[in-house]
């Protein structure tokens, strides 16, 4: 019944333990297709173009990037989904942990994680730059920037923790 109501639902399974402990089990997750409105083009009457066609723009090494990066999150752990939203992918266990933009036109991901910024992260080498207050799509308060292998070697823990604390 759930794969045919066409509408976004989540099927989870909850057990208590004892009177500490709560076990959230998701059983089954559906995600309806937007349905196109008429008139409705690729990008929006700001010129802001969707993931689709974004993925669809980018370079042959930035969908490679791309790709190990959703194996990466994906790869956390069984309780991952994966969500494809107008302008960004989502990634979530109970909550988002983390949400990917494609910028083809500058040959980067960009990935929004929920951290501490005070935590006291390097923002001089332009991998992460804190974004509170700062307007964008997705979840998370700090930016990672990705435009290689290394540079996602190199904020992966900031990623884990996001997952850790969702």
């Amino acid at each position: 019944a759930v794969k045919q109501m066409g509408r976004n639902i989540e099927l989870i399974r909850f057990k208590q333990f004892g009177e500490d402990l709560v076990l959230l089990e998701l059983l089954t997750a559906v995600s309806a297709k937007a349905q196109p409105v008429r008139g409705d083009t690729a990008t929006t009457s700001g010129g802001q173009k969707t993931i689709a066609d974004a993925f669809e723009e980018a370079s042959t090494e930035l969908k490679g990037l791309y790709a190990d990066l959703e194996a990466y999150l994906l790869g956390l752990n069984d309780d991952v989904t994966q969500k494809e939203l107008r302008y960004y992918y989502a990634f979530k266990r109970i909550k988002n942990f983390a949400c990917v933009e494609i910028k083809p036109s500058l040959g980067l991901l960009r990935v929004y994680v929920k951290e501490d910024p005070v935590r006291g992260f390097d923002e001089t080498e332009g991998l992460v730059r804190d974004v509170t207050g700062v307007g964008h799509y997705g979840t998370g308060n700090v930016e990672l920037t990705l435009r290689s292998h290394e540079d996602l070697e190199a904020t992966k823990y900031l990623i884990e923790t996001s997952y850790l604390a969702s």
